[in-house]
């Protein structure tokens, strides 16, 4: 009558407490995330993975989080979405609306590119697209749409009276959803939308495929088609938000609401979509380089789908620690956990569970076979029966396994016993001594299997079998297997006994004797084995700390496969396997796990590879500076990442220096440092294996380190030359030491006089152009000015004449030197042109510029080069000019040189010469002028000194310009 009780709890609430999901890998604070609170994911295209969230950016690699915020130049820390460009920069959508962007490892925003800013406030970023021009468009919230160049460096808004809500292109054209229509890209009206109160105000959802365009409004999904909006999807809670669309490569709809996540089946929208995740707001879905899913979340963090085909069965929507699995009397999987709770499987769906109560601590039941129609749950404090007469406990610490035989039992325990059926569900601890004859051996057993008229026994201390009564320790004749034994299997077909351990791997039998030994260094996930599993005649399920392995025979040999591959997730604790009804359920602690045997299919991927460090001598370069780098820049330090989420950070790294290495090394690390490297020519290799044992492209990165220059052929043959000729030219070389001084001294004498003269020559260049830099007519006028101010009784003129008539006195004088500052310079002229307005009243204005000198008061010029220029162009040029005049002196640093402009808009030459009006000092000023710059460049070049005319298209004259070119040199 109980189990009829059982029976009918199972019948009445077998959907209650149990529940189904995709099986996810959760990511949250404790795995280095700042905060749970995302907005949604890219897929760079350079395979990393990136993170929007409310504290900045994330950057995942598949070994861990990098966090980015405004500190590192990002406009604004909350963002909503990202943008990958054809050049690989990496757009932000930003939730204050400003723009910034990264290339190349950096940040740019409104502060580097001030063209960026945006004054008024149009809302936060919705989408950002690239045109065939290169140019971007950038939609806002507020439905305005700009236009941003970076090579003009302009960001222009594109017809302000139109309401933008989205950007998307067939072929080569470009289309824009405003409220009302759909328009070109000459935004004419192609087609109406006709989706009722659709506007910027309602935060729709898009996403593209082949050439419809999906998207959301309200709980609605509609499809546009040869510019045909059609309702497709509408879900059946009006209050759900539907957060996010994505298409994955299977041609499937992934919704992403408030209320979870549905996935349709894009070309049949009737069928009844999936749904997981019921309790969870789902911001975004992605999928990764390698065909896996990732959900962002708005409020538990990111979730990572490692087989879209993989389910996880829960118990209240909590998973179930699963230690083991068996068939139970019904046919039915039963399930064992940690936690003294087991359970019963049909049809995919957990419809029983009940509590073995332990009389210590919590059973970790190891251990469910059935045997006359009874089930049997061994656990580590106690067994349990269900039989046609109900349950019956049998509370026995220790217990391990069972083997029936005949009418006796073999327990496996902290000790091996053989009972009589009948006496098992009387076992008791205390009633049991060593010297028992039940106890047949004294050591911790962990299974019993019959081989022929054999037992096979794996106890904590090695491996042990009873034949006709006698017992013989295998673990004496091969000590390697003196280690724990978790499990074995007797495969009949091939006469072949499998003993797993706990830390050695798989030692394979035939006949008692050692045939193969399977460690990591051939095949195996791990050397820590739980479960062995037929999984038909000719192989076997091997269940590890890192995943799922198979063993399979090839011509009567055994050989390791690795199964992860096909599985879709690695690194993977399993603790048994059990394949029913073309499902293959897996029982590991984070869950009972199913999914379908034909989904079992392997595309291999290669995982992605890049160079993120290169140092030498602790300095950063780039590639292509390796291959010039000189014999003391021999201590090269290389940084890399592979990137598999698939394998995490399970990668290894197969390199070589070409050059110093002829073989591949293979580390996990993920730097490597060459010091002292030898002068030559290197190449350095590298790729990443994933944990499915495939390969990504090999990175080659080419070093030449240049041998000193005493090691080179040239200096060797230059030596051996030299050293001929020294032996040669020995013997002449006293007939030549006296014409060689003679010589010296010749050359020297003749240096002197040629210095001397040079020094003659410029000292009276320079009384010269000191006798020339201040008219006598200029002194005799500014005296007159000053005496006239006086008569006048302008006292306050007259001062102010005079204080600025002796401050270009007094720096007359204190600068006599060859060469002064640019600045004062600048300064002597500033007053001798401030004094000639005076004279010439409203005659011209001046103005006088340092173009691109960054320093001019350490900048060497000869004192008062260009006053006789300045003083032709206003006397003779401006003065006589009917309108007022305009004088510009201007200094350039052109490369090498300092090039010095005087421009005035006068009568020009010409009409000058026509006036008469040039005067024998001041063409004595030009021409003592022209050898000062002749002697500063040490060449009478005309283009170093030039006096032209410029003139209009009618050949009228728009004045003069005097263009002098010294050599550009520093005052110290």
């Amino acid at each position: 009558m109980l189990i009829k009780k059982y029976f009918l709890i199972l019948i009445l609430f077998p959907l209650s407490l149990f529940s189904q999901e995709l099986y996810k890998v959760a990511y949250e604070r404790k795995d280095g995330l700042p905060t749970t609170n995302f907005y949604s994911s890219l897929s760079a295209k350079d395979g990393s993975l990136w993170f929007a969230s409310d504290m900045g950016v994330l950057k995942y690699d598949g070994y861990s989080f990098k966090q980015y915020d405004s500190q590192n130049g990002l406009a604004d820390d909350e963002n909503f979405n990202f943008f990958q460009d054809k050049s690989g920069r990496i757009w932000f959508y930003s939730y204050n609306g400003k723009i910034s962007f990264l290339e190349n490892g950096e940040f740019y925003n409104d502060l580097k590119y001030p063209f960026l800013r945006i004054r008024d406030n149009i809302g936060f970023i919705v989408s950002i697209t690239e045109n065939n021009d290169g140019s971007f468009d950038i939609i806002y919230s507020k439905g305005a749409l700009l236009n941003l160049n970076l090579k003009n460096k302009r960001l222009t808004p594109v017809r302000t009276n139109t309401i933008f809500n989205y950007k998307y292109s067939l072929g080569r054209s470009n289309y824009y959803i405003t409220p009302n229509a759909i328009n070109d890209e000459s935004f004419k009206k192609v087609a109406s939308l006709g989706i009722p109160n659709f506007n910027t105000l309602t935060f729709a959802r898009y996403c593209k495929w082949k050439n419809n365009l999906f998207l959301s409004q309200g709980n609605s999904i509609y499809r546009i088609e040869n510019f045909k909006c059609k309702k497709v999807i509408e879900l059946t809670s009006v209050s759900n938000e539907i957060i996010h669309l994505y298409i994955d490569s299977l041609n499937k709809l992934w919704v992403g609401t408030r209320l979870g996540v549905y996935v349709y089946d894009i070309n049949n929208f009737k069928k009844i979509p999936e749904h997981y995740f019921a309790n969870n707001a789902i911001s975004s879905i992605n999928e990764d380089f390698e065909g896996k899913i990732w959900l962002t979340t708005l409020d538990n963090g990111i979730y990572y789908i490692p087989n879209r085909n993989t389910k996880i069965i829960k118990n209240k929507g909590e998973d179930l620690k699963v230690t083991s699995l068996g068939i139970s009397t019904n046919n039915a999987i039963l399930g064992g956990t940690s936690l003294d709770k087991y359970f019963s499987i049909s049809n995919s769906l957990l419809v029983s569970k009940f509590d073995l109560h332990a009389f210590q601590a919590k059973n970790n039941i190891s251990q469910i076979i059935q045997h006359n129609n009874s089930n049997y749950i061994v656990g580590k404090h106690g067994i349990r029966i269900i039989s046609k007469y109900g349950l019956n406990d049998i509370p026995f610490i220790g217990s391990k396994c069972l083997l029936f035989e005949s009418d006796s039992v073999w327990v496996g325990a902290t000790y091996l016993l053989k009972i009589a059926q009948k006496d098992l569900v009387h076992l008791k601890n205390k009633d049991l001594l060593s010297t028992d004859s039940r106890v047949v051996l004294t050591q911790k057993t962990n299974c019993i299997v019959p081989v022929n008229n054999a037992k096979w026994i794996g106890t904590n201390n090695g491996l042990y079998t009873i034949e006709n009564g006698k017992m013989e320790e295998i673990s004496t004749k091969f000590p390697n297997i003196k280690t724990i034994i978790s499990d074995i299997l007797y495969l009949e077909n091939q006469k072949t006994i499998l003993v797993s351990t706990n830390n050695k791997g798989i030692f394979v039998f035939k006949n008692k004797q050692l045939v193969k030994h399977f460690t990591t260094k051939n095949g195996l996930l791990s050397n820590t084995i739980h479960r062995l599993r037929k999984n038909n005649s000719h192989s076997v399920f091997i269940c590890t700390n890192q995943g799922l392995n198979n063993l399979y025979f090839e011509k009567d040999l055994p050989k390791i496969s690795n199964l992860n591959k096909y599985i879709g997730f690695e690194n993977f604790k399993i603790n048994d396997i059990l394949s029913r009804n073309n499902l293959l359920y897996l029982a590991t602690e984070n869950g009972l796990l199913y999914l379908p045997m034909e989904s079992l299919q392997f595309k291999p991927v290669l995982p992605k590879i890049t160079v993120d460090l290169l140092e030498v001598n602790n300095l950063k370069k780039k590639p292509l500076e390796l291959q010039h780098l000189s014999h003391k820049e021999n201590n090269i330090k290389i940084g890399y990442s592979g990137i598999s989420f698939q394998s995490q950070k399970s990668i290894n790294y197969l390199y070589r220096l070409r050059g110093n290495e002829s073989t591949w090394q293979t580390s996990t690390a993920r730097e490597l440092n060459y010091k002292s490297l030898a002068p030559g020519h290197y190449t350095f290799e590298i790729k990443a294996v994933n944990g499915s044992n495939t390969s990504s492209e090999l990175i080659s990165i080419p070093i030449i380190i240049q041998k000193p220059f005493w090691k080179t052929i040239w200096f060797i043959v230059t030596v051996i030359i030299f050293s001929a000729l020294v032996t040669l030219l020995l013997w002449k070389k006293r007939l030549k030491n006296l014409e060689q001084k003679f010589e010296q001294e010749r050359h020297q004498i003749q240096m002197e006089r040629d210095k001397a003269n040079l020094e003659k020559q410029m000292i009276e260049l320079e009384q010269k152009a000191l006798r020339m830099q201040m008219n006598p007519h200029f002194i005799f006028n500014a005296l007159n000015t000053i005496k006239g101010y006086y008569a006048e009784g302008n006292d306050e003129k007259a001062s102010d004449y005079i204080s600025k008539f002796s401050m270009l006195l007094r720096l007359l004088l204190e600068n006599s030197e060859q060469l002064i500052p640019l600045s004062t310079e600048v300064s002597m002229l500033q007053l001798y042109l401030e004094l000639t307005q005076i004279r010439y009243k409203n005659t011209f204005t001046f103005s006088i510029i340092t173009n691109n000198i960054k320093h001019p008061e350490d900048t060497a010029i000869p004192p008062l080069l260009l006053q006789p220029m300045v003083e032709n162009a206003v006397i003779h040029g401006l003065a006589p000019k009917e309108t007022k005049g305009a004088l510009q002196i201007t200094f350039t640093k052109e490369n090498d040189w300092l090039v010095c402009k005087v421009q005035d808009n006068g009568i020009g030459l010409r009409a000058a010469a026509e006036k008469h009006q040039i005067k024998h000092h001041e063409s004595k000023a030009i021409a003592i002028t022209k050898e000062r710059v002749a002697l500063l460049n040490e060449s009478i070049d005309n283009h170093f000194f030039a006096i032209k005319e410029n003139f209009d298209s009618s050949n009228n004259s728009l004045g003069t310009e005097v263009i002098i070119k010294i050599p550009f040199k520093t005052i110290w």
